[in-house]
């Protein structure tokens, strides 16, 4: 398992929080290119899991499909993601299903190694631009993510035209749970405040507003 530490920056171009991780002292690198990442969000009929993210309950799970790039129709390597968290610590679990098409999508039925999620509905759209950093020592990685974008899914007919935006920038500090006790000297050399937002349940927020 591993700990995710975010953190919520307003009000700063990208180029100052870019020169702040070129200078830090444990040597960030980039990881992977700048790339677009998508989600489509699933819950049960009562919103089981948006309600336990909402009040921080210890043990809670995130349920979506995942791919990259600017298709958002035919999607042809999507993954889906079970993201479980115990407290701060959290762990997923990847899924390769087959090629589908957003518009024509009923249910997770239509791909058999998810036939027992078959109850789960989508509900939101999540897109952003994330760039990839690692530490030198390799026991750190940094993700900076912006122009985050929610939308409503709605089954048969996809990702809706209706869209909320949301400024600002997210910080993740990603680490395995052994070097937790140096995440903090990470962490020092950004003035940024630590936070437990969720992207999920911003944009659930911003749907249901």
């Amino acid at each position: 398992m591993r700990y995710e530490r975010k953190f919520i920056i307003e009000g700063l171009p990208l180029h100052k929080i870019e020169e702040a991780i070129w200078g830090h002292p444990v040597g960030f690198t980039v990881d992977h290119p700048d790339r677009k990442v998508n989600n489509i969000y699933f819950d049960d009929m009562g919103f089981s899991n948006f309600q336990l993210h909402n009040v921080g309950e210890g043990e809670r799970r995130k349920f979506r499909i995942r791919w990259y790039g600017y298709e958002t129709e035919h999607i042809a390597d999507p993954v889906f993601e079970v993201k479980s968290k115990h407290g701060e610590l959290s762990k997923k679990t990847l899924i390769k299903i087959g090629p589908f098409d957003t518009r024509g999508f009923q249910t997770l039925l239509q791909f058999p190694k998810l036939a027992s999620l078959g109850f789960l509905q989508p509900g939101l759209y999540n897109s952003y631009t994330r760039s990839y950093y690692k530490s030198f020592d390799g026991k750190f990685r940094l993700t900076v993510d912006r122009n985050m974008e929610y939308r409503p899914f709605n089954v048969g007919v996809g990702i809706s035209q209706s869209k909320f935006t949301e400024d600002g920038v997210m910080v993740e500090l990603k680490y395995d749970e052994q070097y937790d006790n140096e995440w903090e000297n990470i962490a020092d050399h950004f003035p940024y405040r630590v936070s437990n937002s969720s992207k999920y349940i911003s944009g659930m927020m911003l749907l249901s507003a």
